[in-house]
Formats: structure tokens, C-alpha cells, sequence
């Protein structure tokens, strides 16, 4: 019996919609047919969340786990393919959604208190 991982969770607070306009707006998938935006983000956050120390580990938690690309709507991990995707594709997309996020959290948040949020507290890691 399928049952969703925390992973497949976290992903379904994250509207593909927005993702897809971001990476439209930036041009962010141009000459990449194989490991697209999302399925960047996917492996990044994943390794966020396993405390993966590096590529190797990250590569090791998605062939570990065979069929979580598939429920994650992501494609195969490689280690070399995750690193030309780290040099190679802009930060300022994933930025771009997460603003975008912050932006649908406060509406959310609006909408569930009958409040105006005028600050809203957003902590982030900024570390490397």
C-alpha cells in the first residue's frame, strides 16, 4: 500500500503552477530536457531534509528509495547531473519562488485570521 513520504508532503505545499510560471519567467529550463527545475528543487530539498552532507549522499537517498522519483513526479539523481545543474542553472529562480511562496502564505494566512498581516516573520537559512 502507497503512503506518501514527508518529502511527497512538503512538495504538495508547493503549487506546480508557480513553479512553472518562475521558471518560465526566467528562462530557467532552456537546453535542459532531462533534469528540469522541479526536479532540481525536489532533489534539493530532499537533501535538505535527509541532512545529506553532500552529492554523494544525495545520490545514495534517491537510488536507495527507487520508486520516490516517480510519487515525487521527478526524474533519476545523479551526482554529476545535480552538480552541472548547481552551476549551471541561476539561484535567482529558486528566490524567485520563494518570494512567491511567502507572498501565497500571507494571503493564506489573511484569509484564515480575517487580519491584515503587515509583517510577516520569515526565517530562513541563509548558509551555503
Amino acid at each position: 500500500m502507497f503512503r506518501p513520504s514527508m518529502l511527497g508532503d512538503i512538495l504538495n505545499l508547493l503549487p506546480r503552477s508557480l513553479v512553472k510560471k518562475e521558471v518560465c519567467t526566467h528562462d530557467a529550463d532552456r537546453y535542459r530536457t532531462r533534469f528540469q527545475t522541479w526536479d532540481h528543487r525536489v532533489a534539493m530539498l530532499g537533501c535538505q531534509l535527509a541532512g545529506a552532507g553532500g552529492l554523494r549522499d544525495l545520490e545514495l537517498l534517491f537510488d536507495h528509495h527507487g520508486s520516490c522519483g516517480y510519487h515525487l513526479n521527478c526524474g533519476r539523481v545523479a551526482r554529476s547531473t545535480v552538480s552541472d545543474a548547481n552551476n549551471g542553472r541561476s539561484a535567482a529562480v529558486f528566490g524567485d519562488i520563494l518570494h512567491a511562496l511567502v507572498a501565497r502564505g500571507r494571503q493564506v494566512a489573511e484569509l484564515r485570521t480575517g487580519r491584515k498581516m503587515n509583517k510577516l516573520l520569515t526565517l530562513l537559512d541563509s548558509t551555503p
